[in-house]
């Protein structure tokens, strides 16, 4: 299902306010079983 319209200005809403806010980010490699056990974590894969 396509993001509507509205939906893609909230979207850029909350991100613009994230970006301003110029929150701390992390990067870490670390072995899969140890990365599950890691609460909010976001894996990215093939980029």
């Amino acid at each position: 299902k396509p993001i509507s319209p509205e939906d893609l200005r909230k979207i850029e809403t909350i991100v613009n306010e994230q970006i301003k806010d110029e929150l701390d980010v992390f990067a870490s490699e670390t072995k899969l079983a140890d990365a599950k056990q890691i609460a909010g974590l976001r894996a990215v894969f093939g980029e």
